[in-house]
């Protein structure tokens, strides 16, 4: 059973606390989230004239998770990602999202599409 492999605390406050990640892992996972969004984005906007050309897995939302998916070290950490995939989905979708949006693209441009500078310049505005 699926359950039994997962490792719930169910006294904690929070969806990561109640999965046993922590803060900092959280945030890695929110901004490879993020990152790998907009690099896809990006990668198509350069390499196809038209979106429609492209791979489905540079252009869905599922292939954004999919991608990151890769990156999980264990199914708690997926359940996570997965979560926050949902949440990132839902504000994208909402006026408010937008400036967030622009905002991590700015982050994106900043670091020169490189993702480790770009997960430690979030990890650090997450710690501010």
């Amino acid at each position: 059973m699926l359950n039994e492999k997962i490792k719930f605390n169910h006294q904690a406050s929070d969806i990561r606390e109640a999965l046993s990640i922590n803060n900092r892992r959280a945030s890695e996972l929110t901004g490879l989230l993020l990152y790998t969004e907009i690099n896809k984005a990006h990668t198509v906007s350069k390499l196809f004239d038209d979106e429609e050309e492209a791979p489905r897995e540079f252009t869905t939302q599922t292939g954004t998770l999919a991608s990151v998916l890769e990156e999980v070290e264990n199914l708690n950490e997926a359940i996570f990602t997965t979560f926050q995939w949902t949440k990132n989905m839902q504000m994208s979708r909402q006026k408010d999202g937008s400036g967030m949006l622009a905002a991590v693209t700015m982050m994106y441009l900043v670091c020169d599409q490189d993702k480790d500078k770009f997960i430690e310049m979030f990890l650090n505005k997450m710690e501010d």
